[in-house]
């Protein structure tokens, strides 16, 4: 996943939130994950789904979105890859309840991601 500023704080991880919230709706699934990933990295999923960053343009359902798009799975995987070398991400995401099926389906991903080629 490509950031392109650091993001080094909670006030600047607010700021590239907004600024992803405007790309969710793009066909490619890296903003969605960037997206998703901040809120668990940051720990902002509690204040979301409580609306509490409403007013500054970060809307609970912008995360609601980042799995709608026909790629959850692919955005899942790409939040789990980042979460299993994350200790804050993995208990942000466990304390949501859903840990377990997130690493059922990042197995599922990663197997097809990496099984080997048919080659005719």
């Amino acid at each position: 996943m490509k950031t392109f500023f650091p993001v080094v704080c909670r006030n600047s991880a607010i700021e590239r939130l907004k600024y992803l919230s405007k790309k969710i709706g793009n066909k490619s699934p890296e903003g969605r994950i960037e997206f998703a990933s901040l809120i668990y990295k940051y720990n902002l999923h509690k204040e979301v789904s409580r609306h509490q960053l409403h007013d500054i343009g970060i809307k609970d359902r912008d995360m609601d979105a980042c799995f709608e798009m026909n790629d959850g799975a692919v955005v899942v995987y790409g939040i789990m890859k980042q979460a299993i070398k994350d200790e804050g991400m993995e208990t942000a995401i466990r304390s949501d309840g859903v840990w377990d099926s997130w690493m059922e389906t990042y197995n599922v991903q990663d197997a097809l991601l990496n099984q080997p080629s048919l080659a005719l």
